[in-house]
Parts: structure tokens; sequence; C-alpha cells
């Protein structure tokens, strides 16, 4: 890349994560499953729950402030805001961006919404570098990524198992123009429709509305949660592996070149499958999964700050940020520490 043409890296990186912690010894109980099943199975040994009065909208703005304050940047510099989360919002029809944007003070940005579930902040990421990119005037952008999975998980439906590790958090990212450390190269996505409705929440929307009465559970689909279920262990892996080797190839690099990697923090055989195609070893990736559980769309730009606190990440690392998501969907990104 020629040092004359416009690049976008990220220029500061914060996280907000309950200290509320809900142990998989507890979920077991409620489950009624052997609690094996959660730390070796899964290698999940608890995970981080909001307060019943915190909300994604509040979590949001405590990672976005503190992400400015990372990238030493005033709110009216801000451009653009984009939230990413994927779980419920703090209303049925909600505007959480421009709440962020008026309680942050960024009062000249554009601020938006981009759902695409666990993969939002890959996508958001992506998608504010190509805006930034696309207009001279625009400088700086804000992703922010918040997630409140507790309310909608029923640990009494042993089907809903997959879905167990899914935890609350936050995290931010503001993305710079020409930033001076690192450069986001590229993305790929990808999206299998067969799987849209293959994991949801029925009740709410225009087809099932709330007044029902009944409890909004996040679960399978009962009529075809086996079919589908096997099928997308068909192509799961394949997928992943396919959105992360055309991100590379778009970024330049070779696989050889990867130094490190991001993955969303699902079950850990899984992780591990992905780091041995890559031809890594789990020294070269941080891990939440353990302690924080699945924190959907967080996960990405929360396991890359800690990887940064950490110094596990270095000056010439190539690092890919890879995830998957309900829906379902994978994406992968290729950024070029300087």
């Amino acid at each position: 890349m020629k040092m004359d043409t416009p690049w976008v890296g990220i220029a500061g990186l914060a996280y907000d994560i309950p200290a509320n912690r809900l142990s998989s010894e507890r979920i077991a109980e409620m489950a009624g499953i052997p609690v094996t099943v959660l730390t070796e199975k899964i290698g999940m040994n608890c995970k981080s729950v909001a307060d019943v009065d915190d909300h994604p909208t509040q979590m949001a703005i405590r990672a976005a402030r503190r992400s400015l304050e990372a990238a030493r940047m005033d709110p009216s510099e801000v451009d653009i805001i984009i939230y990413c989360g994927g779980s419920p919002q703090d209303y049925g029809l909600g505007f959480p961006a421009a709440s962020i944007q008026t309680a942050l003070g960024a009062n000249k940005s554009l601020a938006f919404e981009l759902r695409n579930s666990c993969n939002g902040a890959n996508l958001a990421l992506h998608t504010c570098r190509s805006l930034l990119l696309a207009d001279p005037s625009l400088q700086n952008g804000l992703v922010v990524c918040a997630e409140k999975w507790s309310t909608i998980l029923d640990y009494s439906d042993p089907q809903s198992l997959p879905l167990f590790i899914l935890a609350d958090g936050a995290a931010a990212a503001i993305m710079r123009k020409n930033e001076i450390t690192n450069r986001l190269l590229a993305y790929e996505g990808l999206t299998d429709g067969r799987f849209a409705e293959h994991i949801i929440v029925r009740q709410g929307g225009t087809r099932y509305p709330n007044g029902s009465g009944t409890q909004a559970f996040l679960r399978p689909d009962d009529v075809d949660f086996k079919h589908c279920g096997a099928l997308l262990e068909t192509v799961y892996l394949s997928n992943y592996a396919h959105v992360i080797d055309r991100a590379v190839q778009k970024s330049g690099c070779k696989m050889s070149d990867i130094n490190f990697a991001i993955l969303n923090q699902n079950f850990k055989s899984l992780i591990l499958a992905i780091l041995e195609n890559m031809g890594l070893t789990k020294d070269q990736t941080w891990w939440s999964l353990s302690e924080n559980g699945h924190l959907g769309s967080v996960d990405v730009l929360y396991c890359l700050a800690k990887a940064l606190e950490a110094d596990m990440i270095g000056s010439g690392d190539r690092v890919v940020l890879a995830s998957s998501a309900l829906g379902f969907s994978w994406g992968a990104s290729v950024l070029h520490f300087l």
C-alpha cells in the first residue's frame, strides 16, 4: 500500500464487562445437566451477566466513552457512529445509536444501527472503513457493540444448550483515517440463508405479538432443529475457513504471514479447530470463553483489546479477526500493526 493512499485503523479500544458472574455450576443446576458439559466439553467456567437495571445502551455508552479516552479524541471529532449489538435492545423499537450520540455529545455525527448478530463488530469495522474512505470530509468513526442475552435464555430447555454460553457486555472501537499504529486491510463476509430461522425469538414480531403473554426466549426452532443442526455442522468450519482465506488473500498476505487470530468465543473445540486450520496454536489467540462466556458481537473487540493489553500483539503483526453469527453469517478481517 502506498503511503499517500488513505487507510483506516483502530485508534482506541475499550470495553464494559459486568462484574456479575453466573457460574457453570449454577447453569448446570438449572438445566439439569452435568456441569462437565459446560466446563469440559464447552470450556466455560462462568460468564458475565448484567444487572437487571443495566441495559445495552448504558453499557455501550460507557465503553464508547472509554474508547474516546483511549484515542484521546473529543466526541465532536466523531463523524460516524455504528451500533451493532445482536441481542434485544433497550426497547422493542428504539434507536440506540442516536441515544449513544446524544450521551457522548458527538453532535455532528451520523448515527445508525447495523445488525449482523455476532458478526456485527467485524462487519461494522468494514462498513465504517468503507464510509470513511469514500468521503474525504470524514475522518473518524465509532463502532460500538453491546449485548444483553441474559433476558432471553431459558436454562430449563435442554435443546437450548448451545446458547447457554451467551453473555452480557459492551465494547467500542474508534476508527481513524490514516491511523499511525495499524491498518485495517481487508474484509470478507458470507451468509447461508438456509439457517435464517434455525435459532430465533418468535414472540414480539408481527407473526407472534407479545400479547400472548408468554416469555420470549431465544431457542432453536422445534421443527427444523435436527435437520438444520446437522446441516450446519457440515458447513460451519468450511465457511469459517472460506472467509478467513478470502480476507487474507484480499489483504495481499499469505496465511503464513498471519501472527495472531481473534475469534468469537464459541465452543473450545471449534476455536481450536479454526486455529489449527490457520496453522496457529492456542498461544496465538486470546481466550475469553472460560471466564466471560460468548459476548456475541462484543467478542472480537473485547478480545483484541485484551490481547493488546497483554502485549501479545506487536509491531509488524498481522491479525485476523473472525466471527460467526446467527442467521447464519461468517466474517473475517485482517489488521496490520505498524
